[in-house]
């Protein structure tokens, strides 16, 4: 019996220790990134005996704080990743076939499509301003992409159309795949299935201007027909038309800052394998 308790009170002890020892790691507003997180945690993991980090909610005293971050304002933190929006439909959609989408998405379509039209410019809108389409958005503090498209368009979040969704940027995502009218915008790490590298299962990538030069090429279209494609074009134009932001880390000690100094470094080579990039993309016209 002795040595049985022994044993447990053994357990407990490890157990404590590599409790205190472990990195509590809070993604914040950066959700979607959380794929990225873990393969940095274990990658950093195979390199460093004894580290141990978890992933936490709504923890503001969390050893390593990530988050998303506009036109490069970090405090505190080191950027590490830039991240971008896409507008994305049903693949089985009918909005497919309208011309205008067939055309391209422009600045001025991108507002026709996902803007709320005021009393004055409805009145005035032409029918060929018009589409048959469920928007789809996340709404709530942590809805940064949302916050980042309505920007993009010049508008606030308010006066985005259609269903307002409190969730995850996964849960817009689904909405889509399932509503043939639906469309939306998200992250290329969601839009993209990140192993099969192809548009997620029921998600059409609409056709947009990715360089900011005010028109869709046929190197454009060709570019969102993969991951991989489109990653190697955005780093090649060096600007971008999508919106975009950056993704910061920041930590607290010495085992959580060198767990972020290696994100920004070796951890680098992981990003775009989850649709980010590093600091090297501009946004036009930003």
């Amino acid at each position: 019996m002795r040595k049985n308790m022994a044993l447990l009170l053994a357990s407990f002890a490890c157990a404590s220790a590599f409790a205190q020892n472990t990195i509590k790691v809070d993604l914040g507003n950066a959700r979607f990134a959380r794929e990225l997180v873990e393969t940095w945690i274990s990658e950093y993991g195979k390199q460093n005996p004894g580290f141990a980090a978890e992933i936490v909610s709504g923890q503001s005293d969390a050893d390593v704080q990530f988050s998303l971050v506009a036109n490069r304002q970090v405090q505190g933190g080191t950027i590490v990743g830039q991240y971008f929006i896409l507008p994305i439909g049903h693949a089985g959609g009918a909005l497919l076939n309208d011309r205008k989408i067939k055309k391209g998405l422009g600045a001025k379509q991108l507002k026709d499509l996902f803007v709320q039209k005021d009393f004055v410019d409805d009145f005035e809108t032409d029918e060929d301003d018009k589409f048959d389409a469920t928007v789809y958005s996340l709404a709530g503090k942590k809805a940064a992409i949302t916050n980042l498209f309505a920007r993009h368009l010049g508008t606030d979040p308010s006066k985005l159309k259609g269903k307002k969704i409190i969730g995850q940027e996964q849960s817009a995502l689904s909405r889509v795949q399932n509503d043939e009218t639906g469309v939306s915008f998200n992250v290329i790490g969601l839009v993209y299935d990140v192993r099969t590298r192809r548009p997620a299962d029921g998600i059409a990538v609409l056709p947009v201007d990715l360089d900011g030069n005010g028109k869709v090429s046929e190197e454009e279209r060709q570019a969102l027909t993969s991951m991989d494609n489109l990653m190697a074009f955005l780093e090649l134009a060096g600007k971008t038309g999508l919106p975009s932001e950056e993704i910061a880390v920041s930590a607290t000690d010495s085992r959580s800052k060198n767990f972020a100094e290696w994100i920004a470094a070796d951890g680098q080579k992981y990003l775009k394998q989850f649709g980010f990039v590093g600091n090297q993309v501009k946004v036009a016209h930003k």
